[in-house]
Parts: structure tokens; C-alpha cells; sequence
């Protein structure tokens, strides 16, 4: 559990990592150019300022105008950092160039990155007409997850809603027709044909097979978290629930947990995320994987006839 400063500190980094997000949001939304200090625009508007205050030290002894100056500078100063991070650990896949305290767009090759950032900034992921973000992000997760694990790995997606609208047992069986591993057996105290299990918290699995096609494969199996309570998500693939609709699941078990979000995750966070979510795919790996593999938007799966450039698209026009 963490204690109260740790928790404040937390708070404040995601608040200014979703404030970097902003700025670049803006920047593609304004003709390629926007200020870092456009992150937290709607905060001063809203006067919202308190999340940016900086861990108190001392009792506080400013005025409201020091502690706005502060506040100010506090996030301005984080936003900054966020983003220098960001072209670190990018490099010439960061689709954005800072210069001074502005953040200029060159749009990337694969539009990943930029695809990421629709959804983290999307109004409700919940609702029609965005719930094909999510919905495309569990496909191309699990295409970029394939492409990392090597040329010859597979890939299926399972996640509800699935493509043609089958049933989890009969995606099940379409997995393990390709796998010769998943057989299904549910246990006893529960439905044999499924009943209204949607995907048992695994919205992709990857794997390697076999070189002589046995079984014994190693899997990824994913789970998929695009709102902004992804954090709270780290645990919704959980093992030991799906496994009780099959007798084996795998030949070589456990396989490999994974967690796949379109945010970036930063440095405080990334380590408590792998220990309780797995293997974890965040805006950052999954853009170097696509860039660094060739891939195009074309070559990615799509949604109801739409791909990652469409939705990108449309929800700049939705954008305030």
C-alpha cells in the first residue's frame, strides 16, 4: 500500500504525464505547433490548478498568487521534463520536436504514437461514437505484441466484441484449432456452452510455435486498458478464473501475462505496473515496435472498416 506522500506523488506524475499529452494533442490540433504550457490550459481556465502543487515542505507561507506562480511553474517544469523524456526514449519515432518551451508535430511513419494519443485524449471511450478506439487497439496490440516476439509468431484476438460477433467458446475453439493446446472443459459448476462469458479478461494471446508443430508454446496473453482508470486495470487478466473453462488451457503454463495501454508510463510507475500486470506494452513500446518494424497504418488491422488514420481523423474533428 503506499503511504500518503507516495500517493500524492503518484497522482501528480500521472497528472502531469496526461498534461504532456495535451500539449502534444494541441500541437497536432493547431497547425503542427502548440506551447508546453498548453497541457494545463483548461486547468487555469477551470482554476485547477492544485494537483500541480509541489509536496509542502514547509507550512505554506505564500500568497494565492505565489502558490498560482508555483503551481505554475511546478507543472510547466514537469510537462517539460515529461516530454524531453519522451524524445529520449523515442528518438526519432517521437513524432514531436521541442524547441525552447515550444512543441512543434512531424507526423510519424507508422501513426501509432499519434493514434495513441487520440484515444488518451478522447472525451468517453464508453460510448458511440469512440467505442472503436478501444476496439481497434486490442487488434493492432496484439498485431505489434506478434511482430515483437519474431516473424514467425502468431496472433489472435479475443477481446469482446469479437470480429464476426462469435461466442467465447467458439473463439476459444478457433484458438485452439490453431494451437492444438486450449481445450475446452469447463468446470462443472459452470456453463458448458460459455453462458455469458465474454472473453475471460484476455483480449489478445500471441505466441511462438513450435518449430515441429507440438504443443508446448510460448504464450502472451494480453489484456487491453485504453481509459483513463488503466491504472486500476493491472489485474484484470486473471489466470486462474480463465482457466477454469479448460482442461489443460496450455501445455506450458502459466504463460506470460502482458498489459497493453495507449498511455505513456512513466518511470515511477512502470515498475509496480510489470510486477502486477506482466510484460507491459505502453504507448512507447508499442510505437517503437511499429516504427522500428516498418510498419504502415495500412498494413494494421482495422475496426467496421476503420483504421487507425480514420479515427484519428475523427476524433480531431470532435476535438474542442
Amino acid at each position: 500500500m503506499l503511504r500518503g506522500n507516495e500517493y500524492n506523488v503518484r497522482c501528480m506524475n500521472q497528472r502531469i504525464s496526461y498534461a504532456a499529452d495535451k500539449a502534444e494533442y494541441r500541437s497536432i490540433l493547431y497547425n503542427g505547433v502548440s506551447h508546453v504550457r498548453d497541457g494545463i490550459y483548461n486547468d487555469e481556465i477551470a482554476d485547477a490548478m492544485d494537483d500541480f502543487s509541489p509536496p509542502p515542505s514547509e507550512p505554506n507561507k505564500h500568497s494565492s498568487w505565489e502558490e498560482k506562480d508555483l503551481q505554475l511553474d511546478s507543472a510547466v517544469g514537469g510537462i517539460h521534463e515529461t516530454i524531453v523524456k519522451r524524445q529520449e526514449l523515442l528518438g526519432e519515432s517521437y513524432p514531436f520536436t521541442l524547441d525552447g518551451q515550444q512543441l512543434i508535430y512531424r507526423p510519424s511513419k507508422s501513426k501509432i504514437y499519434e493514434f495513441c494519443l487520440a484515444i488518451s485524449n478522447s472525451r468517453n471511450i464508453t460510448r458511440n461514437p469512440y467505442t472503436g478506439l478501444p476496439r481497434l487497439f486490442e487488434r493492432i496490440s496484439a498485431e505489434l505484441v506478434r511482430v515483437h516476439l519474431g516473424a514467425n509468431a502468431k496472433a489472435f484476438h479475443s477481446g469482446f466484441p469479437r470480429d464476426g460477433e462469435i461466442s467465447f467458446k467458439e473463439a476459444m475453439r478457433v484458438l485452439a484449432d490453431s494451437t492444438r493446446e486450449w481445450f475446452w472443459k469447463p468446470e462443472t459448476d459452470i456453463p458448458e456452452d460459455g453462458g455469458a462469458e465474454k472473453d475471460g479478461g484476455m483480449d489478445f494471446a500471441a505466441w511462438i510455435p513450435s518449430p515441429d508443430k507440438r504443443q508446448g508454446q510460448i504464450f502472451v496473453l494480453g489484456q487491453c486498458a485504453c481509459g483513463n482508470d488503466w491504472i486500476c486495470k493491472w489485474n484484470d487478466l486473471n489466470l486462474s478464473r480463465l482457466q477454469k473453462w479448460f482442461h489443460p488451457m496450455l501445455i506450458l503454463n502459466p504463460p506470460i501475462r502482458a498489459f497493453a495501454t495507449p498511455f505513456h508510463i512513466n518511470d515511477a510507475l512502470l515498475k509496480e505496473s510489470i510486477r502486477e500486470a506482466g510484460l507491459v506494452f505502453d504507448r512507447i513500446r508499442l510505437t517503437l515496435i511499429g516504427e522500428s518494424s516498418g510498419l504502415t497504418v495500412n498494413q494494421l488491422p482495422m475496426y467496421n472498416g476503420r483504421g487507425i488514420e480514420s479515427l484519428i481523423e475523427f476524433v480531431l474533428s470532435q476535438a474542442a
